[in-house]
C-alpha cells in the first residue's frame, strides 16, 4: 500500500517505498541538461555545496541537481570532496549509484536493517538528519546501493518543490503504475538465484512470473527470456532472464559471470498514444531513435519501446503504454 510521507501532504509523492534514484557524474554542469532532457524534463533544482553523511562515518560535498520525472525522484550527483569515495564518478557518463526507500518511521527503518544484516549483508548508518537518509545497504551483487530514507517534515516539503514531469498531475485515485517513470528492470544469468536475491534486498515477498516470456524486439525479432514483477510502492521491481532470441538487447549489459544482477532500464508509462509516439520522435530527433516497437503504429494493444541512453544516464529507457486487459492484471502483481 503506498501512503504519503506526510498526511498533511495528501496523495502527493514522495510515497513510502521506493523514491529516489540517485546517479553520480564527474562534471555536474556538462551532464545534468542530458541527464534530465533523457528523463523528459528540462526543468531541475541545483543545490551547491550540499554536505551529505558517508557510511565510513564521514561527510561529503557534492553539488546536486533533482526533479521529479513521475511518481519517482532522479538525482544527479557531482562530488568535490569525499575522501570516501562513496560518490565517486567512474567515468564521464552519470551512473546509477542508489535507489532510495521512504520509510514511514525509523522503526520500519531499523526493522528492514536488523533483517538485511540478519541475511548476511553489508547495512552502514547515515545518520544524515538534514536529509533523512539512515543507512546504505552497500550490495556490490546488484551493481548499486540501497538507501534507506525517513523523511524529516521540511526535507519532504522541499521534495514537493522540485520541478519535472508529474508534478502537475494528480496521485489521487488508484494505485501504481503512474504515468511517468515507473519501473526499475534487472537482468540476470540465473532466474531463481536473482529472485531470491531481490527480495532479501528489497524486502518482498513474491513475483508474477512469467516464464517464458516472449516479445517482438529488434526487426520485430522474437525474444525469450524470463520475467518477475513486484512493487516496493511506487516503484514496480522487475528481474528478466534473456534465454534465446533477439535478446542482445539485454545481454550486452550483462559481465561474463558465474552469477550475475544487473541494473538495465527504467521505465516511463504514457497516458495516451500521441504522448507515447510523440516521445519517441523527440528521441529520433536527439539522435537516439526508438528501438524495438513491438507494434509500430497500432493503437488498441499494449506497446514499448526502447532508447539507448547509456550515454546520458547510463543504461536503457523504455516508453510504455497499456491496453486495458494489461492494466488489469498489472493491478495483481504482489506489492509491499
Amino acid at each position: 500500500m503506498i501512503e504519503p510521507a506526510s498526511n498533511s501532504g495528501g496523495r502527493r509523492p514522495p510515497f513510502t517505498g521506493y523514491f529516489k534514484l540517485i546517479y553520480v557524474c564527474a562534471d555536474l554542469e556538462k551532464s545534468a541538461p542530458a541527464f534530465f532532457n533523457a528523463f523528459g524534463t528540462h526543468e531541475f533544482d541545483t543545490r551547491r555545496d550540499v554536505i551529505l553523511k558517508t557510511p565510513d562515518g564521514g561527510e561529503a560535498v557534492v553539488d546536486m541537481s533533482s526533479a521529479w520525472i513521475g511518481a519517482l525522484q532522479a538525482d544527479l550527483v557531482q562530488a568535490k570532496s569525499d575522501s570516501s569515495g562513496y560518490f565517486a564518478a567512474q567515468n564521464d557518463r552519470p551512473k546509477l549509484h542508489s535507489t532510495g526507500r521512504l520509510f514511514a518511521s525509523t522503526e520500519d527503518a531499523e526493522a528492514m536493517v536488523s533483517r538485511t544484516g540478519g541475511l548476511g549483508y553489508a547495512v552502514r548508518p547515515l545518520a544524515d538528519n538534514p536529509e533523512g537518509r539512515l543507512f546504505s545497504i552497500d550490495s556490490a551483487i546488484l551493481g548499486h546501493s540501497i538507501e534507506g530514507i525517513v523523511l524529516p517534515e521540511a526535507e519532504r516539503e522541499r521534495l514537493q518543490r522540485l520541478p519535472g514531469i508529474g508534478t502537475q498531475q494528480s496521485f489521487d485515485k488508484g494505485q501504481a503504475p503512474f504515468p511517468g517513470f515507473y519501473q526499475f528492470t534487472y537482468i540476470t544469468n540465473d532466474f531463481d538465484k536473482a529472485k531470491a536475491v531481490l527480495c532479501d534486498l528489497h524486502g518482498m515477498k513474491s513475483f508474477m512470473e512469467f516464464t517464458p516470456l516472449e516479445v517482438p524486439l529488434k526487426d520485430n525479432q522474437i525474444g525469450r527470456m524470463n520475467c518477475a514483477l513486484s512493487y516496493v510502492g511506487a516503484m514496480e521491481i522487475e528481474v528478466m532472464n534473456p534465454v534465446d532470441g533477439a535478446v542482445q538487447i539485454y545481454t550486452d549489459m550483462m559481465p561474463e559471470s558465474d552469477f550475475v544482477i544487473r541494473h538495465h532500464h527504467i521505465s516511463r508509462l504514457f497516458a495516451d498514444y500521441d504522448s507515447f509516439e510523440g516521445r519517441g520522435r523527440e528521441f529520433a530527433a536527439w539522435s537516439h531513435p526508438p528501438i524495438a516497437d513491438n507494434f509500430p503504429g497500432e493503437r488498441d494493444v499494449s506497446r514499448f519501446y526502447y532508447v539507448d541512453c547509456r550515454e546520458e544516464t547510463g543504461h536503457y529507457l523504455e516508453s510504455a503504454i497499456f491496453d486495458g486487459d494489461t492494466r488489469a492484471w498489472i493491478d495483481t502483481i504482489p506489492r509491499i
